[in-house]
């Protein structure tokens, strides 16, 4: 949304999910595509050194895709969860690539770095941010749907999260309301859960990614 906002509903599939949410002609809850794309980028998340950020539900990334750098910074609005939607503060801007590495200090006064710095001082955080993991190997399916009022884009996302020598692939669906009648946009998001059977994600991609490349595979 063009408020600072993000609102979504995100989900969990199974790969004969992932198969049946890219084809062109799948219509959900009475609307229809109208824009489909591919994408591919790179993730990288930030937290202090005592990993002070994730449990807190507040994301520092930088994203790069197409030849661009995107910085944001999002945090858990108080609003917090409403039902199987998920609200939160969203920041980001781009930036130049030999521009990256001055994040790390988060020194910088304009945005998203301040609202970055005062999530920080507000929760007495402390400690210049470092690198957390990586999402390597990412692909992004995106198709905007439509029922004439309302919009909402539907991301598929198949990527590896990456943190040293570690890489572990996961699968992820998220549903984000992108303009016109907000409770339309939850009854999509219902309607796209039991019509492909998706578990719903109660946590953020980079509190999932810690939890999966901090627990030992089977064979180790």
């Amino acid at each position: 949304m063009g408020d600072g906002r993000e609102v979504e509903a995100k989900f969990i599939p199974r790969e004969a999910q992932i198969d049946a949410l890219r084809k062109e002609h799948v219509k959900v809850s009475g609307f229809e595509i109208k824009l489909s794309t591919t994408k591919y980028q790179r993730d990288t998340y930030y937290d202090t050194p005592r990993m002070e950020l994730t449990p807190l539900g507040a994301v520092c990334r930088v994203r790069e895709i197409g030849g661009c750098v995107l910085v944001a910074f999002k945090a858990d609005l108080d609003e917090g969860r409403d039902g199987i939607v998920h609200k939160c503060l969203e920041e980001e801007e781009e930036i130049e690539s030999d521009k990256v590495r001055d994040f790390l200090g988060y020194k910088i006064q304009n945005r998203p770095y301040a609202a970055l710095r005062s999530f920080m001082e507000l929760n007495r955080l402390e400690g210049a941010l470092q690198e957390l993991l990586r999402c390597e190997d990412y692909r992004r399916d995106q198709r905007v749907y439509s029922d004439g009022t309302t919009l909402v884009e539907v991301s598929v996302d198949e990527l590896v999260f990456q943190r040293n020598d570690r890489r572990v692939p996961s699968m992820f669906v998220e549903s984000e309301f992108k303009g016109g009648d907000y409770e339309q946009f939850k009854g999509f998001c219902s309607g796209l859960k039991m019509q492909f059977d998706l578990k719903i994600c109660q946590l953020n991609k980079v509190q999932i990614g810690v939890m999966r490349l901090m627990t030992p595979d089977r064979n180790d």
